[in-house]
């Protein structure tokens, strides 16, 4: 399902299984694409300022307190997905990692302003050493 890609025509969209699926899966796509040589700092920065959702499930929009994907679409990193010490430190490690976590914790935010912990597994989607998004999967800690 996940993959590095290796073409703009190839660019993820999720499949039947994949909307279906009762784990939050989501594609995130970048304003501003990364030259993965860039300083981890200035990655951070860009992911945060320039990240936003393309495509996801159900699943993943109910996690954020919505009822439909399509409530999530379009919505930026930054809506949700908190610049705490917790995330900064999961980006540093998704980009120090070669672009490729799982099993990694976040502390997020969802649609009421509460706080919401997942744990995620996410693959880089990179063209030519350019990341430009990201493609994950989630399921709520317990």
């Amino acid at each position: 399902m996940m993959q590095h890609i290796n073409t703009s025509e190839e660019l993820p969209r999720l499949d039947k299984s994949d909307l279906e699926s009762k784990t939050g899966i989501w594609v995130c796509l970048l304003e501003k694409n990364i030259n993965v040589l860039m300083p981890v700092p200035a990655q951070i920065d860009l992911i945060y300022k320039s990240g936003y959702i393309i495509d996801c499930n159900d699943a993943f929009a109910k996690m954020y307190g919505f009822t439909t994907a399509s409530e999530m679409t379009g919505k930026k990193l930054q809506d949700f997905f908190l610049y705490n010490e917790q995330n900064l430190e999961l980006l540093t490690s998704f980009i120090t990692s070669g672009y490729n976590l799982s099993g990694v914790e976040s502390k997020e935010m969802d649609a009421e302003r509460r706080i919401v912990y997942f744990i995620n597994t996410i693959k880089g989607i990179l063209i030519n050493n350019t990341l430009i998004g990201a493609k994950g999967e989630q399921e709520i800690k317990i």
